[in-house]
């Protein structure tokens, strides 16, 4: 039938074909088993392993175009299968590509910041492979996190190529074995050969090239495709929903429904690399963005230059009389039709074509603004008037009357920034922030931005769910046949002449995607293939499943040198998990990963952030490594627990740390040990409470208060203090008490004050300086009485006692005194002066009285005793 033959890079010629069999599909390793004999009993099978190796099969049929095929990679397998001493030993050895390599070394790494060709890139640079990329490589977008987890590296290539619908074959080329890949083998090379003959007896042209023995196979594949994202910046309620249907299916009821978190998530924006931060002065996300003063008013002038080109003059006039019945009716009571055709001329040419230009050459972001006034826009109005329900018109009209009839109007006007502007505003509050970003075109700077802005990009989602609809489609129509042209192989198109059936005309190219070949040197060689047409969209089917991490782990917390606390706005942290020997510990080692609080809510809840080199739990959504999310912390060696266990077992404790590199805490505590049950907190610094209404404080036995500083107490209204026995008030220095109204103090037993020193008593707004010595003056008057009604009554006894010899009043200790008597010892001298008058003692014993005038009146007698009485 043709020449076989083998060679490999040890030399060892001895080996001669007996049998062989090659089997290769798209997005698959091709496999050759060969079957060998050689007279050399003893070839070491070992030194044939993993070396270069190559088989190659030319026919000798002299009219056939094709010249051979050959397949070279390295040799995996060899084993002696039956040895003959005197004679030819038999030897099985199977050939792959290179790239099975990739199926021996099972990994735990971490991809981060790359798209799906940069990450197949790199394995395959990592392994030495050839490779030729057949993509527009800019509509992959960077993609944030992706993890290698317990995963051969080829599991791990095979499905992100599935994911991102590239495809890989294998050729020979002239400089020696190459993968393609490419996102469209259905545009692929075309055999030199096609059109190739159709036979249904192949015998009868067995010299020539052809086709024969064809099947045209269908079935039933999947209608729908839809997949869901959780974005946890928007609304819980907003359906991250990516859907897409095969035309002409009718009810799509045959739906694919995934639930993939994160499936969406794109970076958005890079970060800018260090020059440019350095120079920008500024944290990543804000040095990447282009500054803009003021975008909209360069929206506005961009498009007033624009808007004439754009938009023609059917569409203006048809946009006018929009406008008459929008502003007339309003939004939610245009008719059906003019909805529709604003819907279909306006926003396909004035919202697609203004938006896209404004969003890429003003705002420098290509892809917010379009997308979400056509999600926003053009969903809730074209898909509305499609079906004629007007409910659901009234429905988004109400939510975006004012703004879409505003926006109606303007745009005519060329002022698309306001409008951009007020609507951005309006969304914010009753949308969702993402949803906002979407329209302003501008990407919020958030801290956690500080690696490159990820966001949820629903263009992404809806890339993603129409590759996944057109792989489970992509063997819906399925032909296999055999043929005598050996050098055909998987990615190659060809064409077929003189078949019957109308479809399978020369003008219609097959995509071929599976190969078989199988003979031996003497026999008829077997050369089947399957195929698929060329005019339909062509993706590897999504048959590599993804690692689940069934369980939790552990991680350390890390971040940049000198940081002891690393997060975001969201409270998200960067983690270095266990398993990796790659990451440096640094906030490189992983992406921001939220962290499970036992409250959460919209401004409210608990919020304790894990902290450098703190051990956490970590889980992971639906089991995806690239999801990870923290759940716990725990302690270690390194991270001991705040009190002596298990000395402390009793001990339950909210300890913090001092930050940065303090030695200090704020804690609560709680001592449960019986007969030592106890409560501590301790302020680091400063503690502030706040009671916005009542507070009641019940101390059942003792309580001690010691202020090293300052005490100061402000009471709005009143302040009642009743105490059941003593109470004992130690003042170091001095006491003021002003009261703005009156003083009132009854004392229902003794009252003593001992005076150090001087004691002034002033009544009325003027009072006079006094000397050093005894002395009270009054202003006005004061009244003292002793008994019941008195303005300051006793109730029974007043004594005061002067100690030093300058006192006005002091008391010494006397025994208790009938009720209605008040007593004055004082031990040097009293002087009490009303204006002209005063009377005075001293210890001697003297009185003296002055005054202007004496007036005595008696109701009983006057007697006046002395030694001797001088009058005048």
């Amino acid at each position: 039938m043709g020449l076989l033959s083998l060679w490999f890079d040890c030399g060892e010629p001895s080996l001669s074909v007996r049998r062989f069999s090659v089997h290769e599909s798209m997005s698959n390793l091709f496999s050759v088993s060969v079957w060998a004999r050689s007279q050399n009993h003893g070839l070491q099978c070992e030194s044939f392993l993993r070396k270069p190796a190559g088989f190659k099969a030319v026919s000798d049929l002299l009219n056939l175009l094709a010249g051979g095929r050959t397949w070279t990679g390295i040799c995996s397998h060899m084993e002696l299968v039956q040895p003959e001493p005197t004679g030819l030993s038999t030897y099985y050895l199977r050939i792959v590509p290179r790239l099975w390599l990739l199926t021996q070394r099972r990994n735990i790494r971490i991809f981060q910041r790359l798209s799906i060709p940069d990450i197949a890139d790199k394995l395959l640079q990592e392994w030495h492979i050839k490779a030729t990329w057949r993509i527009d490589a800019a509509a992959y977008p960077k993609l944030e996190y992706r993890v290698q987890y317990d995963e051969s590296d080829y599991d791990f290539l095979s499905r992100h190529l599935e994911e991102a619908g590239i495809s890989f074959f294998f050729v020979e080329g002239d400089n020696g074995p190459e993968m393609v890949l490419t996102d469209r083998p259905q545009d692929g090379e075309t055999y030199a050969g096609s059109p190739i003959q159709y036979v249904e007896n192949p015998s009868e042209i067995a010299d020539l090239s052809y086709v024969s023995s064809l099947r045209l196979a269908q079935r039933v594949t999947p209608e729908r495709y839809t997949s869901r994202d959780h974005d946890f910046r928007r609304s819980p309620r907003y359906a991250l929903l990516s859907s897409t249907s095969a035309p002409g299916t009718g009810e799509n009821t045959l739906e694919q429904y995934r639930y993939l978190p994160g499936s969406t998530a794109i970076i958005v924006k890079e970060a800018a690399p260090a020059a440019a931060l350095k120079s920008g002065g500024g944290s990543g996300a804000e040095g990447t963005a282009k500054e803009k003063s003021d975008p909209g008013k360069e929206v506005v002038d961009f498009v007033d230059k624009q808007v004439t080109t754009l938009v023609d003059k059917q569409v203006t006039s048809l946009l006018n009389k929009a406008i008459k019945r929008v502003l007339s009716g309003g939004f939610g009571e245009v008719a059906a039709d003019m909805i529709g055709e604003i819907a279909g001329d306006v926003s396909g040419e004035i919202l697609g074509d203004i938006a896209g230009k404004v969003t890429g050459d003003i705002l420098g972001v290509e892809r917010e603004l379009n997308i979400d006034l056509e999600k926003t826009l053009r969903k809730a109005v074209v898909d509305a008037v499609n079906k004629k329900i007007k409910g659901v018109i009234e429905e988004q009209g109400k939510k975006l009357g004012e703004k879409v009839d505003e926006a109606v109007t303007d745009l005519v006007g060329g002022k698309l920034g306001e409008v951009v502007g007020d609507v951005a505003g309006d969304l914010t509050k009753g949308v969702s922030e993402g949803l906002a970003e979407l329209v302003t075109g501008q990407v919020k700077k958030l801290a956690g931005d500080d690696k490159g802005a990820v966001r949820q990009d629903e263009r992404a989602g809806q890339q993603l769910a129409a590759k996944g609809l057109e792989s489970l489609r992509a063997e819906r129509i399925l032909m296999t046949f055999e043929t005598n042209v050996i050098d055909l192989h998987v990615g190659v198109l060809i064409s077929l002449l003189d078949h019957p059936r109308e479809e399978l005309s020369p003008s219609r190219k097959l995509l071929i995607t599976e190969l078989s070949f199988e003979g031996t040197p003497n026999g008829e060689w077997s050369l089947s293939c399957t195929a698929v047409f060329a005019d339909e969209a062509y993706r590897p089917a999504l048959k590599t499943p993804p690692p689940k991490i069934h369980g939790i782990q552990s991680a350390i917390v890390v971040g940049p040198p000198g940081q002891e606390i690393h997060t975001d706005e969201y409270g998200r942290v960067r983690v270095q998990f266990h398993w990796d020997r790659d990451a440096p510990f640094s906030d490189d080692s992983s992406l921001w990963i939220r962290v499970s609080t036992g409250w959460a809510g919209a401004g409210y809840g608990l919020m304790t952030i894990p902290r450098v080199g703190h051990e956490v739990i970590v889980a992971f959504l639906e089991g995806n490594p690239d999801h990870p999310v923290v759940i716990g912390r725990v302690h270690g060696e390194t991270t001991q627990v705040p009190h002596k266990l298990p000395d402390n077992k009793t001990v339950s404790t909210w300890r913090t740390a001092s930050s940065p590199g303090g030695d200090g805490f704020n804690e609560l505590l709680f001592e449960d040990a019986k007969g030592r049950e106890m409560i501590f907190i301790q302020a680091e610094r400063d503690m502030r409470r706040l009671v916005k209404r009542d507070e009641t404080v019940i101390t059942e036995r003792n309580r001690v208060d010691t202020v090293g500083g300052n005490l100061v107490t402000n009471v709005a209204r009143n302040v009642t203090e009743t105490i059941t026995k003593n109470r004992a008030l130690v003042v170091g220095a001095n006491v003021t008490e002003t009261v703005a109204g009156k003083h009132e103090v009854k004392i229902g037993g003794s009252r003593t004050e001992s005076i150090g020193k001087g004691m002034k008593i002033t009544v009325g707004p003027e009072p006079k300086k006094e000397e050093a010595g005894a002395g009270g003056a009054t202003g006005a008057s004061m009244g003292a009485a002793a008994g019941a009604g008195a303005t300051a009554g006793t109730g029974a006894i007043a004594g005061a006692s002067a100690a030093g010899s300058d006192a006005t009043v002091a008391a010494a200790k006397e025994p208790d005194l009938p009720p209605g008597v008040m007593k004055l010892d004082v031990k040097e001298r009293l002087e009490i002066t009303v204006g002209e008058a005063s009377i005075t003692l001293d210890k001697s014993g003297k009185v003296e009285i002055k005054g202007v005038e004496f007036e005595f009146k008696a109701s009983g007698e006057v007697n006046v005793k002395g030694k001797k009485i001088n009058l005048n």
